[in-house]
């Protein structure tokens, strides 16, 4: 029997048997199909829930709600190196492949890629390990007060000696027997969860785009080797083109084969084509493929690591869930965490074992017990639900690197410590005298020390600003100076002061007077012997923010008066500040296209008539990169924020795909917007020359 007579005749036996079956269990009904999945490439928090934004039409998806508010945003994947031309290049995506939350009792993991929400703990059907029985047991119901990520150096960072943080595929718990976590008397346990795969397995649907290919029409080279587009033009031309004398060897159709995803960038297979051309293309069913995906069910397993580096199944400490960022000795390949015990007041240093493990091992190797730390707590400040989103401001950390050390500030006290003497438990002596002799004490507590204290890293320099007195500390060494008493001023009027380095002698001084009621500002730069050597804003009834960033000083004025908005900044090497009216510098912006996080100056500005903009505000302003050659500062440009604009918080450029800016609006709330300047999928024709509004549905 040949193939088409088998073919056939299988295909009659299956009828046949298709009929029988539905004529005798009609009621039967096939399986239902796996879910039909699509990864989340646009996810966005507000009001404790995750949501993705499609930015075709604009429109959201609610993916779920933490009712404890607690929601982590986990990079976990591994970089990739690269070396090119002597250099090695580390990539990494700063994108969350999971967003870790909390309900009540429960603990979750959702993954971004799969739309799975995996449930890894639950706390009210816990269990203990009764070493009486020498048995697991049910343990008390326990909520869930706090999660922390576990933040851990790049593999192949740190053996490329670079510094790149990641997450780890573990959490941090802290719980309580009591519902409302606020009862001081029922104290809290902490927790590692690690994250594991489990026997059960998930199944999805995915549809995925086929290699497939696009006609063109334009000009091209086939002969240029130096051509940029020279492999992809490399075809030939049928013997009917070559003796048509009307045949254009360089300007004819031809097409072009790639692969890529739904979501993409501009690309040469997509230019000379418009939209509909090419969905057209990717829209065909013979484009297009169905594929079943397998995924492991993940789950959460309660371990810790106690001193001799044994895992049980025990509280971890306070110090270790609350250390943060881990400290790098680059130069050894290997890290630690530095935390605090608030209930012991004790300093405690982890090592890490094996650094070279899924779930790294951390060893304890000293903890110190001072007095200066009774006043130290645990407490971290609420983020914005754009920081709960980048890893710049959801990766804490409670110390500072300062040249060849770090240094920590408690309620009124700064502490330095060398980072040679961290890693060597030999050296515990030298901690305990550094933390014995804190590089400064402060006699006021209003404002907290923390946010009188400015650190230049360019110049190793700190300044310190102690109600109208300016000190300084130079880090230049291998140990601290001491605290050196720059200047006390002592003007009719004055009531705040800031200060901060902005070269290496130089001081930027930020004046606040209050004279009968009438609010004045002003800056001036001060040498560090105490003289004053230039004024950069003189006294004025402006109000005024002022940020110094790679050695620029930026300035934000709203005209006392008119109540208009300008930016103006200023660098020592010019004799007076730039101004840009109608025009503001948002607090902080960080660009994360070139495979590493950099901080950048971005500036918004209105090109609306000064006399059509409302008070206090500035009307549909356009975001740019600050360039300083630039025409008005006006670098790369973002588009259009379409709205009155009275600050702006935070600007963060994930990709080339897309950026989120944070503003404050004309009511005092807070709005954030979806940007995207570079020709893709979905701003094809530039439909994102008007940011988009990340609004997520109201619910009844």
């Amino acid at each position: 029997m040949n193939a088409k007579n088998f073919f056939f005749t299988t295909s009659l036996a299956y009828i046949f048997l298709a009929t029988i079956s539905g004529c005798s269990e009609s009621t039967k009904k096939a399986p239902p199909l796996p879910d039909l999945t699509s990864a989340i490439n646009f996810p966005y928090i507000e009001n404790n829930s995750l949501y993705s934004f499609d930015p075709r039409t604009g429109l959201s998806e609610k993916l779920f709600t933490a009712n404890t508010k607690l929601i982590l945003a986990l990079d976990t994947d591994e970089s990739t190196k690269e070396s090119t031309n002597n250099s090695l290049i580390i990539k990494h995506s700063v994108k969350a492949e999971y967003f870790a939350y909390a309900n009540a009792q429960t603990l979750h993991l959702y993954d971004i890629d799969t739309r799975i929400d995996h449930q890894l703990y639950d706390f009210k059907q816990d269990i203990m390990f009764d070493p009486i029985s020498n048995s697991f047991v049910p343990a008390p119901e326990s909520y869930i007060c706090d999660i922390q990520k576990i933040i851990t150096w790049d593999k192949e960072a740190r053996l490329a000696k670079r510094v790149l943080y990641k997450d780890e595929f573990a959490l941090y718990v802290k719980t309580s027997t009591n519902e409302n976590c606020q009862d001081t008397e029922t104290p809290f346990s902490y927790w590692q969860i690690n994250i594991e795969e489990s026997s059960e397995t998930l199944t999805r649907r995915r549809k995925i785009l086929r290699e497939h290919s696009h006609d063109h029409t334009h000009q091209h080279e086939h002969d240029d080797e130096n051509y940029e587009l020279f492999e992809l033009h490399d075809h030939v031309h049928s013997l009917k083109d070559e003796l048509d004398e009307n045949f254009d060897p360089n300007n004819h159709e031809h097409n072009h084969k790639h692969l890529h995803d739904f979501l993409f960038e501009n690309e040469h297979e997509h230019e000379h084509l418009t939209l509909d051309e090419i969905d057209a293309v990717h829209n065909n069913p013979k484009n297009q493929e169905i594929k079943f995906e397998t995924y492991p069910k993940f789950i959460g397993k309660k371990t810790t690591i106690d001193s001799s580096g044994s895992v049980k199944v025990e509280a971890v400490d306070e110090a270790l869930m609350y250390s943060g960022t881990p400290l790098l000795d680059i130069n050894n390949r290997t890290f630690g965490y530095l935390g605090f015990n608030t209930t012991e007041n004790t300093l405690k240093f982890y090592t890490v074992a094996d650094p070279d493990r899924k779930n790294f091992v951390k060893k304890q190797i000293w903890q110190l017990t001072n007095t200066n730390f009774n006043t130290i707590t645990n407490d971290q400040p609420e983020l914005s639900d754009l920081e709960k989103l980048i890893p710049r401001y959801n990766r804490f950390s409670n110390f500072q690197y300062a040249n060849n050390g770090m240094y920590i500030i408690t309620d009124n006290k700064i502490i330095f410590l060398a980072l040679s003497d961290l890693f060597d438990d030999d050296s515990l002596g030298y901690i305990e005298e550094s933390i014995s002799n804190p590089l400064f004490t402060s006699n006021i507590s209003t404002p907290k020390l923390k946010d009188r204290v400015s650190y230049n890293e360019s110049y190793n320099k700190m300044s310190i600003t102690e109600d109208t007195t300016i000190w300084s500390i130079d880090f230049f060494n291998n140990s601290p100076s001491e605290a050196i008493k720059v200047t006390q001023l002592n003007e009719p009027n004055l009531i705040k002061v800031a200060s901060t380095h902005i070269e290496n002698s130089s001081i930027l001084i930020e004046k606040s007077f209050n004279n009968n009621g009438i609010q004045e500002n002003s800056i001036v730069v001060l040498q560090e012997t105490g003289l004053e050597s230039q004024t950069i804003l003189p006294k004025t009834p402006d109000a005024l923010t002022t940020t110094v960033k790679d050695n620029y000083v930026l300035m934000s004025l709203t005209d006392a008066d008119l109540q208009n908005k300008r930016a103006q900044y200023f660098t020592p090497q010019l004799g007076s500040p730039t101004p840009f009216s109608e025009s503001i510098w948002p607090l902080d912006s960080v660009d994360y296209r070139n495979n590493n996080e950099q901080k950048v100056i971005t500036l918004i500005s209105s090109d609306t008539d000064t006399n059509a903009n409302e008070i206090n505000s500035v009307t549909a302003p356009k975001l740019y990169l600050f360039k300083n050659d630039a025409n008005l500062g006006q670098g790369e440009d973002f588009g259009y924020i379409p709205q009155n604009v009275v600050d702006v918080k935070k600007v963060v450029i994930l990709s080339d795909l897309y950026g989120l800016i944070e503003v404050t609006n004309t009511d005092s709330s807070t709005s954030t917007y979806f940007f995207s300047n570079k020709k893709n999928s979905f701003n094809f024709n530039n439909e994102y020359k008007n940011m988009k509004l990340l609004q997520p549905i109201t619910e009844d």
